[in-house]
């Protein structure tokens, strides 16, 4: 399978999981072949001993290719050959903790909805706020607009607009 889970007695998904579970559909967004996934994230798992290759710091993608930085240098982790360029683009949006797996996932753009599993279970929420985004749309709705939501809850009216795109749905996950 693709997504390597923990043994354990909950059929939640962790937070790791779920990073994993993002990554996957941004490589399929990107025109990666499912097998070629699957083949990629059982290589990885054994050379980087985790349960989380896409979620960990190492893994990269340049455009149909999969990247991974190593003590070796730039390797495209298919082939085994090394690479000179990759995008980061991923990894930018990530931010990891000191074993190397993600902690935290920077949901828009601007950096404004963060989802941290430390942070409100792991609901996303507005940055620098631990507001979670569903209460500031959902005051957006009562309060009668953003201004006031944002009034009500003391953030700027900046904070409650990316809150309701993501909850809209009009954000992108790269």
């Amino acid at each position: 399978p693709v997504l390597q889970t923990v043994p354990r007695e909950s059929r939640l998904l962790t937070f790791l999981e779920v990073v994993e579970l993002r990554m996957v559909k941004a490589f399929r967004d990107l025109g990666v072949a499912l097998p070629l996934i699957r083949e990629v994230s059982e290589r990885l798992s054994r050379d980087a001993k985790t349960f989380f290759p896409f979620a960990s710091e190492q893994v990269l993608v340049a455009g149909r290719r999969f990247i991974v930085k190593s003590a070796d240098g730039v390797m495209d982790a298919a082939t085994g050959q090394r690479a000179a360029d990759f995008a980061a683009d991923f990894a930018l949006r990530l931010e990891f903790g000191g074993e190397g797996l993600a902690k935290r996932w920077w949901l828009d753009d601007t950096r404004q909805v963060v989802a941290d599993p430390e942070i409100n279970f792991g609901a996303p929420y507005v940055n620098g706020t631990r507001i979670r985004t569903d209460v500031l749309a959902a005051a957006v709705e009562a309060e009668g607009g953003i201004e006031a939501a944002a009034f009500a809850y003391e953030v700027a009216p900046g904070l409650v607009e990316a809150a309701c795109r993501y909850e809209a749905g009009t954000f992108s996950l790269r």
